[in-house]
């Protein structure tokens, strides 16, 4: 288990998300806790996802500091994460 710093990462995906698999798998691998959202099974996310665009194409990741980036690459997240002193820098 990685440590560092609590980052409260949300992670919206839909139902048969390949791409959200694969975020889920890289966050789990670096020990980060995160919270998953169905937005097909929860109306007031699907609203929130909505306000930002295409509601289709997830995932879209909140890490907590009041952005929402859409599909971002683990390289994304991981650069996030380090600014965020969530994991230490390489």
């Amino acid at each position: 288990m990685v440590k560092g710093k609590r980052v409260n990462i949300t992670i919206y995906t839909r139902r048969g998300c390949g791409f959200a698999q694969g975020l889920f798998g890289f966050v789990n691998a670096l020990g980060v806790p995160h919270r998953v959202v169905n937005i097909d099974l929860d109306p007031i996310a699907m609203e929130r996802i909505k306000e930002l665009g295409d509601r289709t194409e997830t995932p879209f990741v909140d890490f907590g500091d009041g952005n929402i980036v859409k599909q971002p690459t683990n390289q994304d997240v991981l650069r996030r994460l380090k600014e965020a002193n969530a994991i230490p820098p390489a």
